[in-house]
C-alpha cells in the first residue's frame, strides 16, 4: 500500500486519467475531491462491496434458472425420444415381418437416401 501525506488543496494522480484532491480536513473527518472518466466507477468501499454481494446473488440466481431450464428440455427431450423410439418400433414390427432384417436395416431403407 502506499501511504501519501496531503494538505488540503493538495492532491494526488491515479494514471493520467485520475486526480484525487483533498478538499478539507475537519477532524477524522477528510474531504475529497475525485475527478475521473465518466466510464470509471467510484463508489464508497461499503457500497461498493454491497454490489459485489448483490452482483453474486443475481449470477447464482440466474445459474440455478438456467439450470432448471436444462432440467426441463432434457425431460422434453427424453419423453419425445422415447415417443419417436415407440414409433420406430411399431413401425418396424408392422413393417419388420414385410421387409425382415433388423431394426437398423428397416429404418435405413424407410428413412434414410442410401442413393443408390
Amino acid at each position: 500500500m502506499l501511504v501519501l501525506t496531503r494538505k488540503p488543496n493538495e492532491a494526488i494522480m491515479i494514471g493520467d486519467d485520475i486526480e484525487i484532491t483533498i478538499l478539507s480536513v475537519e477532524g477524522e473527518q477528510i474531504k475529497l475531491g475525485i475527478n475521473a472518466p465518466k466510464n470509471v466507477d467510484i463508489h464508497r468501499k461499503e457500497i461498493y462491496l454491497s454490489i459485489q454481494q448483490e452482483n453474486r446473488k443475481a449470477s447464482k440466481t440466474e445459474t440455478n434458472f438456467l439450470e432448471n431450464i436444462n432440467e426441463y428440455f432434457k425431460k422434453k427431450i427424453l419423453k419425445s425420444a422415447k415417443y419417436v423410439s415407440k414409433q420406430v418400433d411399431i413401425k418396424y414390427t408392422t413393417m419388420g415381418s414385410e421387409i425382415g432384417g433388423d431394426l437398423f436395416t428397416v429404418f435405413r431403407n424407410n428413412h434414410m437416401d442410401v442413393g443408390t
